[in-house]
């Protein structure tokens, strides 16, 4: 091969390369991009012995076998290792070493590198974001479990399994079908979970909230969501989170309003400024008075004492000491006429 078409060639590649005689291991020949990985010219290289720039131990033995003749001529390199720049800095490259005929019949060796730091500061800055995506799975209140359209778990976090009760034998990250299995032995309708199941399953796209009751008693709500990737679902994510004690609030404070408006003493509710907010139907038959009425009013203004006191002060003095107040107080009624109530504040 003419010399002048063999540099031609290799500096049209994208790759650094150099070419060594066997003889002398020195560099006869250097494209562009094995310049500029090493900060150097392609004069300044050109006659170097080639372990200058690659000095690891296998590089030395396997230049010294050449040079002493004793390498074969189908030996090949294919590794990373490091390279030296002209700063001082070690690079780490992919390094691919051939023997090539060129001429007649003359060999020389091909020496071809790969800059690995692009590489591996992608690859850094990947471990870093997954390493804060873990930490935020980890930290957060929901159980979460991500796994891939044909079921395969990718990600699950340690709240998850606490919530589904998992047994040591699940926590292995290569049990699936046990690990669907149990979620579905642990609610109480299974058949309606396996429906609702095989309808997600079915529709790739599919976001929705619900809940579950689980054997336990505990109550999760579950929110699943699909995974996108590219325009397309690749998977799905499933957010699990207790909802227990919110449930069982709820339904006391529903079980509240029932006794509120079913209650037989009219009662009403005033927030810190004494504004009414909110009154039962007996308070509306006592009072005479709707409820719309009522609200907004300043609740002071519907009682008077009975002995023509200042009532107000006395409740406030009650609050004061004991927290309540209770006794006989007139009430003015929504059509003006009074009544004496005895009055719990």
């Amino acid at each position: 091969m003419n010399a002048g078409v063999l540099e031609a060639l290799i500096d049209s590649l994208p790759d650094a390369v150099w070419i060594v005689a066997p003889s002398d291991c020195r560099i006869v020949m250097v494209n562009t991009a094995a310049a500029q990985l090493l900060g150097l010219s392609r004069d300044a290289m050109l006659g170097q012995l080639v372990t200058d720039f690659s000095p690891t131990p296998e590089d030395l033995y396997f230049w010294a076998d050449v040079a002493a003749g004793h390498a074969p001529h189908a030996q090949r390199i294919h590794s990373e290792t490091l390279v030296l720049h002209a700063d001082g800095r070690s690079l780490q490259v992919e390094r691919r070493v051939s023997p090539l005929a060129v001429g007649s019949g003359d060999l020389v060796y091909v020496v071809a590198l790969r800059d690995l730091g692009p590489l591996r500061r992608m690859e850094d800055r990947l471990e870093l974001v997954l390493a804060e995506m873990q930490a935020t799975l980890e930290s957060t209140v929901d159980g979460i479990l991500v796994c891939s359209l044909d079921g395969v778990v990718t990600v699950r976090n340690r709240q998850f399994a606490e919530l589904w009760d998992l047994p040591e034998a699940l926590l292995d990250p290569h049990v699936d079908a046990a690990l669907y299995a149990h979620m579905a032995r642990v609610v109480v309708n299974i058949a309606a979970y396996q429906r609702r199941m095989d309808f997600i399953v079915n529709t790739p796209l599919y976001q929705g909230t619900d809940m579950l009751l689980l054997r336990s008693g505990r109550i999760l709500e579950r929110v699943t969501r699909p995974q996108i990737s590219l325009g397309r679902s690749i998977g799905r994510v499933y957010s699990f989170r207790d909802i227990t004690a919110r449930v069982e609030s709820e339904a006391q404070l529903q079980l509240a309003g029932k006794v509120f408006e079913s209650s037989l003493d009219a009662v009403f509710i005033a927030d810190a400024q004494h504004q009414i907010v909110a009154v039962n139907p007996s308070c509306e038959r006592l009072s005479r008075s709707s409820q719309v009425q009522f609200i907004g009013q300043f609740a002071p203004a519907m009682f008077q004492d009975t002995s023509g006191g200042e009532l107000f002060n006395r409740v406030q003095r009650g609050w004061h000491r004991e927290g309540h107040w209770d006794g006989e107080a007139l009430h003015q009624r929504g059509d003006g006429s009074t009544c004496v109530v005895h009055l719990s504040w």
